[in-house]
């Protein structure tokens, strides 16, 4: 699941949890009580990005954040972990590509969350899709892009707040950090 604002706990049968470390776009920051609810959950930290500005002064602030936050750069393959680039329905193919590299000299996998009817363009290799019909109608996936996540419900009322689900295939969840954040 993930939510702007942090719900007190998670819905039951939730693995995961991907929350906010900031951004230029970001509208809410999660704080590091916010993460310490979810510590016994795999964490996906997520960055709001502006697309307009310089993409590898943005990637070293997400990489900078999410370190500070307690996630290890340079984990051992497959558990390299990750850092999701929130581009919701913005396409910029040479952004993201000098971001995420920037994001892999660093130590971590970037992987781009947004609607699906445009994230592809982005060109991610790892690409966590917003799909509310469920995949009924999900387009071929271009060579080098693998689909890791699928957001596939979004808005639902829970604790006082606002969640979406979303579903990780195996390969995507083992890049998720576990455990208590730091400040």
């Amino acid at each position: 699941m993930d939510a702007a604002v942090s719900p007190l706990f998670a819905p039951a049968g939730i693995e995961g949890v991907m929350g906010y470390i900031g951004g230029p776009r970001a509208t809410r920051v999660w704080t590091v009580s916010d993460w310490l609810r979810f510590s016994h959950l795999r964490q996906f930290p997520i960055y709001v990005p502006d697309l307009n500005a310089d993409p590898v002064t943005q990637a070293e602030e997400a990489v900078s954040k999410a370190k500070k936050l307690g996630w290890a750069a340079f984990m051992p393959e497959p558990e390299r972990r990750v850092i999701v680039f929130d581009t919701e329905a913005l396409t910029g193919r040479a952004w993201y590509a000098a971001a995420a590299a920037h994001v892999a000299a660093s130590g971590f996998v970037a992987a781009d969350y947004g609607s699906l009817s445009v994230v592809l363009g982005n060109a991610a290799e790892l690409v966590i899709a917003a799909d509310w019909i469920g995949g009924s109608a999900l387009p071929p996936v271009p060579a080098g892009q693998t689909i890791g996540g699928l957001q596939w419900e979004p808005n639902v009322a829970f604790g006082g707040t606002m969640v979406d689900y979303s579903v990780f295939t195996p390969a995507l969840f083992a890049r998720g950090g576990v455990g208590a954040r730091h400040g």
